[in-house]
């Protein structure tokens, strides 16, 4: 985009020149002939050229004229039939009552035209290349965008099936592209979804299906004993046994259930590709350096080896984001670190945040799915964003663990080198 301003700058500028130079050329030669001639005309007065004879009178006047450049030629009028008849540009003078013709040319005439066509020339020129310059402008953007600017409509709308076609212009074919990325990207997840549901559906039944028996027998052993059927302890006994059988079974069914809730319904892929650790600090800090100001929270990036790490780095990006947010969430908002360490030789990348921490007790549960502490108060939050990084982490090979500290809460990460 900034090489179609420059062009159309240039352009603009290379026109206003040529006009310009045309109306300064034009103005600045219109004047000496004019001055010339009025000097000419005093001179013929001076001269007394009227009480000349005409040839005394032809060679006075044609001397006279050689002395100024603008003027070709001064001519009597003796009576010639020809007076009147010229092959440039002339004025006539009434001097003390004789006629006089004074043919005159703007400066270099015939240099200046020259350089006056050249100019109309480059205009017309420029004025067919900007033509040029704005129908490649609506062939290659203009008109790709209007057909590429409904793509996005699409995908909103759920249309997922079709692909996109490519755009030949070369401003928007990588737009396409990626556009075309995300329709599978975006396919492929509703195709999951569905097979997930699916899934859980069947499971679902399959669960209601299996809680029904356990639950039919407590439900028949609990009512024996209310209605006091059992007259024999032993009975009574195995009774009270089998209910807390079934309840074993019952509960059994409802773990099965909440581990695969923690599992599927959470994407937790992660690619194994070599990084440096700049890359995902400075994002970082560029990132949260702006948001902490604007809230006066005090954030500081101590300084750090360049290490080459293994793993997915946008995952870490997100992991550090999630370790940023609760300390801006949980802490007191006066400071917020970001430091480098290293222990037995694996780096660690540690957020630091002042405030209240999480009680000792409650520091091992902190990774747990929906799990919140003691002292997140009435903030609101959903208890994953430690658990989403723990297994993110896990996945690469790392792992997050976390320390109270006395002016707050440390979360340390564990980074793999390359």
């Amino acid at each position: 985009m900034r090489y179609i301003l420059l062009g159309l700058i240039v352009s603009a500028g290379v026109v206003l020149s040529a006009l310009f130079v045309h109306l300064g050329a034009t103005k600045s030669s219109s004047k000496i002939y004019r001055v010339e001639m009025d000097r000419a005309a005093d001179a013929i007065r001076a001269q007394q050229v009227n009480a000349m004879t005409a040839a005394e009178a032809s060679v006075a006047l044609s001397e006279l004229a050689g002395k100024y450049p603008n003027l070709d030629r001064i001519v009597r009028n003796d009576g010639q039939e020809k007076f009147f008849d010229s092959e440039t540009t002339y004025s006539m003078f009434d001097i003390e009552g004789t006629l006089y013709r004074m043919d005159y040319v703007i400066g270099d005439d015939a240099r200046i035209r020259s350089i006056l066509n050249r100019m109309d020339l480059v205009l017309v020129i420029l004025g067919v290349l900007v033509l040029v310059f704005l129908l490649y402008v609506f062939v290659s953007i203009i008109a790709p965008f209007s057909k590429v600017s409904k793509y996005p409509e699409m995908l909103a709308k759920g249309n997922l099936t079709a692909p996109l076609t490519q755009s030949r212009s070369p401003y928007f074919r990588k737009f396409v592209w990626g556009l075309d990325m995300l329709r599978e990207t975006l396919q492929a997840e509703r195709e999951k979804n569905l097979e997930f549901t699916r899934d859980r559906n069947v499971m679902l039944l399959s669960l209601s299906h299996d809680l029904k028996t356990p639950l039919s027998a407590i439900k028949l052993y609990s009512a024996a004993l209310k209605r006091n059927l059992y007259e024999d302890p032993e009975q009574k006994q195995h009774s009270v046994e089998q209910i807390a059988q079934k309840a074993d079974e019952i509960e059994g069914y409802v773990s099965k259930l909440v581990q695969a809730a923690g599992e599927d319904f959470l994407d937790f892929t992660v690619r194994q590709e070599e990084f440096f650790l700049a890359d995902v600090v400075e994002e970082i800090r560029a990132y949260y350096s702006d948001k902490l100001s604007g809230i006066g929270t005090e954030f500081v990036v101590e300084d750090y080896p360049n290490r080459l790490l293994r793993g997915d780095r946008d995952r870490l990006v997100e992991v550090l984001q999630n370790l940023m947010e609760n300390a801006i969430k949980y802490g007191d908002g006066r400071k917020i670190a970001l430091k480098y360490s290293t222990e037995d030789g694996a780096s660690l990348l540690t957020v630091a945040n002042t405030g209240e921490p999480v009680p000792e007790g409650e520091v091992e549960h902190i990774f747990d799915s929906f799990y919140r502490g003691s002292n997140v108060g009435t903030r609101t939050g959903s208890g994953l964003g430690l658990y989403i990084s723990r297994k993110l982490m896990n996945r690469m090979g790392g792992e997050v663990f976390a320390n109270p500290t006395e002016e707050g809460m440390e979360v340390t990460v564990v980074l793999v080198a390359a």
